[in-house]
């Protein structure tokens, strides 16, 4: 088993180090080192090596990044206005997605496609994961606003 520290090292180096993290993403780099702490380690060992994090400062207007391959984890921006258990869960969301091998795809019949996005199989599978960790499910926030507004 390998300690807090250990595992953050090689959180940072293997997919935020190579990627982008703007240093005004406090929440969202607090999220990143809150998730290698609380994710198994049988889940931690299957993030894809190529998978880096992009979450570049509100301020960043445009950006030029050398072609990657593998799979990008983007972080909003957005997400340093909101509460910080949010913030976890939508960073643990993305990276149950890379996990579950969700960059892919999916595709649907048009009369079988789901009418939401929160209903797509690969949206509840990586809530369902990210449950397993310890973490609100992503999707259920803007369900409880819909429900708060009457929606």
């Amino acid at each position: 088993m390998k300690s807090r520290e250990n595992r953050w090292k090689e959180f940072w180096h293997g997919h935020i180090e190579n990627g982008l993290l703007d240093d005004d993403r406090v929440k969202t780099k607090k999220a990143l080192w809150q998730l290698s702490g609380r994710m198994p380690e049988m889940d931690f060992d299957r993030i894809p090596t190529s998978a880096t994090v992009f979450a570049p400062s509100a301020g960043t207007l445009g950006l030029v990044e050398p072609e990657r391959m593998g799979v990008t984890i983007y972080l909003s921006p957005l997400l340093e206005k909101m509460p910080q258990s949010r913030v976890g869960s939508v960073v643990a969301h993305e990276f149950a997605h890379a996990i579950l091998g969700h960059d892919k795809g999916e595709s649907f019949p048009s009369d079988k496609a789901p009418r939401d996005s929160r209903d797509l199989p690969s949206e509840k599978s990586a809530d369902v994961l990210i449950q397993k960790w310890g973490y609100v499910p992503a999707n259920s926030f803007i369900k409880t606003r819909k429900q708060r507004k009457g929606t």
